[in-house]
C-alpha cells in the first residue's frame, strides 16, 4: 500500500490578502458627522475591501479544513500501518486519540482555528460597515433637517417657541396674580 507523502501546502488565492489588516478596516467605521460627503465616497470602497477580505479568509479557512482532514487521513493510515507491521492491536479510540496528539494535526487545527476566528472577526465587521451604511443614511437626513445647523433656536425657525414658551410663562404669572387676589 502507497503511504501519501505530505506536502506543504500554501494558500493558493492570488490576492495577497495579508496586506489588508482588521485594524485598518477597523478604523475606516468612524465616521465624520461633518465631512458625510466623505464618509459616502469611502462607504463602497471600504465595504469592498472588508468583503474580499472575508472571501479570501472563508475560502483560506476551508482550504485548512481540506488541509486537516488530508492530514488526519495520512496520520490515520500511518497509525494503522504501524500497527499492522508491529502486530499490534489498536483500537478506533486509540487511533484518535493518537491522531488529536500528532504535531501536523494539531498544526492544522491551529491554523483551522486561527482562520475561524478571523472569519469571524471579518464576518462582525462586514456586519458593521452595513450598519455604517444605515448611519450615514440617518446622518444625511439629519443634516437636510437641519440638524447640523446653526444651533440658536432663533436662526432655525424657533422663534416662535420661544414667543409660544414666553406668553406660557406671562398666562402663569398672570393665573397666579389672580388666584392670589380670590384669597
Amino acid at each position: 500500500m502507497m503511504t501519501a507523502e505530505r506536502v506543504e501546502r500554501k494558500p493558493s488565492s492570488p490576492y495577497p490578502i495579508e496586506k489588508v489588516h482588521l485594524h485598518d478596516l477597523e478604523q475606516g467605521l468612524r465616521i465624520d458627522e461633518h465631512a458625510l460627503e466623505d464618509s459616502w465616497k469611502e462607504q463602497p470602497e471600504l465595504f469592498y475591501r472588508v468583503s474580499k477580505k472575508l472571501a479570501l479568509l472563508i475560502s483560506e479557512r476551508d482550504e485548512a479544513k481540506r488541509d486537516l482532514a488530508l492530514v488526519e487521513a495520512e496520520v490515520d493510515e500511518e497509525l494503522r500501518k504501524d500497527a499492522r507491521e508491529k502486530e499490534v492491536k489498536i483500537t478506533e479510540r486509540e487511533i484518535e486519540s493518537r491522531k488529536l496528539q500528532d504535531k501536523e494535526v494539531v498544526k492544522s487545527y491551529e491554523r483551522l482555528a486561527r482562520l475561524n476566528l478571523q472569519v469571524s472577526e471579518y464576518g462582525a465587521l462586514k456586519e458593521s460597515f452595513s450598519q455604517r451604511s444605515f448611519a450615514l443614511s440617518k446622518l444625511v437626513e439629519l443634516y437636510l433637517a437641519e440638524y447640523y445647523g446653526d444651533r440658536d433656536p432663533k436662526t432655525r425657525g424657533g422663534e416662535e417657541l420661544i414667543n409660544r414658551k414666553a406668553q406660557e410663562a406671562k398666562d402663569n404669572l398672570r393665573r397666579k396674580r389672580l388666584e392670589r387676589d380670590r384669597e
